[in-house]
């Protein structure tokens, strides 16, 4: 994923207000979700958000 689907993707999410803070800096890729302060809360709303698209929306 370049910058721009991490940005979308964070968008679908309700988390595009966490990129660009010092937890997730612009740039982030989203591998390293994991590694952030917020990476428990990303998951879960990735999570819920993937169980609610069809795989021809995503």
């Amino acid at each position: 994923m370049g910058i721009t689907q991490i940005a979308e993707c964070f968008k679908d999410i309700g988390l595009a207000h966490l990129l660009g803070t010092p937890e997730i800096p612009e740039g982030t890729q989203l591998i390293h979700r994991i590694e952030c302060p917020y990476g428990p809360l990303v998951e879960e709303k990735l999570d819920a958000w993937l169980a609610a698209h069809t795989i021809a929306e995503v």
